[in-house]
């Protein structure tokens, strides 16, 4: 039986086509790595196709402002996402307000955590540091 991850980060302010193009490349080195143990959950899926991704220069908080997908909508889907999941992977290039609320709901599932992160902020904030027992990568 696969193994789901949830594959969660930091979305805000990022273009969506770069954002997209990188995590489809992290989504395939797992699939590459690891073919038949995992199946990847992300919570981009649907919100950077069907032509909701608009030039270089769309953001996550323009596809939001568009109305497709309600707040209710997305957060409902999250969660559920999250429930499903084995892993929480969180890419987070910047603190979050929905990637903590994220990382929280998991940890209180007793959720496998991993925060891939090089920025301080997150690395050594102390909620993450005691929780997630995290060791800065060289």
């Amino acid at each position: 039986m696969k193994r789901v991850i949830y594959f969660g980060g930091t979305f805000a302010g990022q273009q969506v086509s770069n954002l997209y193009h990188e995590r489809l490349k992290i989504k395939n080195k797992i699939y590459d790595q690891y073919p038949d143990t995992f199946t990847v959950l992300d919570p981009m899926r649907g919100k950077a196709s069907n032509g909701a991704m608009v030039g270089g220069e769309t953001t996550m908080e323009m596809i939001y402002a568009t109305g497709n997908f309600t707040p209710n909508e997305i957060m409902s889907r999250d969660l559920n996402d999250i429930s499903r999941a084995d892993i929480l992977l969180m890419e987070m290039k910047a603190p979050s307000i929905g990637s903590s609320c994220e990382i929280m709901y998991a940890w209180q599932r007793q959720k496998v955590i991993i925060i891939v992160s090089t920025n301080p902020s997150v690395i050594y904030h102390p909620w993450a540091f005691h929780l997630f027992h995290l060791r800065p990568s060289e």
